[in-house]
């Protein structure tokens, strides 16, 4: 349902697609693949440790600190 709504929002909404994680938290695009890739250098640039497609679990998360906030 989730990848549904991120499909059909409009792209003015700028919605965090990057955050959305398959089962087990890893990333559900085909390793290698341009969204893999890019989801992954995303999810690090916000300080999220990815390993081997997976975010690391014991990662401590601020989640007020992710909150999407529109500029």
């Amino acid at each position: 349902m989730v990848g549904h709504a991120l499909k059909v929002a409009p792209p003015a909404l700028r919605l965090p697609w990057h955050r959305v994680l398959a089962a087990g938290g890893r990333i559900a695009f085909p390793k290698g693949s341009r969204a893999y890739l890019e989801q992954r250098r995303r999810l690090r640039a916000e300080g999220v440790s990815v390993v081997s497609g997976r975010v690391v679990k014991s990662a401590a998360f601020d989640l007020d600190a992710l909150l999407w906030k529109p500029k």
